[in-house]
């Protein structure tokens, strides 16, 4: 029995480390392969001690700013690959955000 694989769109999550290099390297090897479309995700998370948490403002203004960084670096490092790619950049928990993003799929 032979089955066809037909991908439409990959979601490679990245942190930035040396691990998710390597994730995104097979993410766009798939994305070529497959003539899908890469999602390249990151989530920017802020962990707040709950006995002296920051006022939302203050962590609501640092998450901007960690996004457009992380906007920065996924545009940085995908500028060497010919590849149909998004960015998405979110702000909260990085499982919580993948399970979304993959229940709009």
């Amino acid at each position: 029995m032979v089955m066809d694989i037909h991908l439409r769109t990959i979601l490679c999550a990245i942190d930035f480390s040396e691990f998710a290099s390597h994730a995104l390297h097979y993410g766009v090897g798939l994305s070529k392969s497959f003539g899908a479309h890469l999602l390249v995700f990151h989530s920017v998370n802020i962990t707040e001690d709950q006995l002296f948490a920051s006022p939302t403002a203050e962590h609501e203004e640092e998450l901007q700013r960690l996004a457009r960084q992380a906007s920065k670096k996924i545009e940085k490092i995908m500028v060497r690959y010919e590849v149909n790619w998004s960015p998405v950049v979110t702000k909260g928990n990085p499982v919580d955000k993948v399970e979304e993003i993959v229940g709009q799929a």
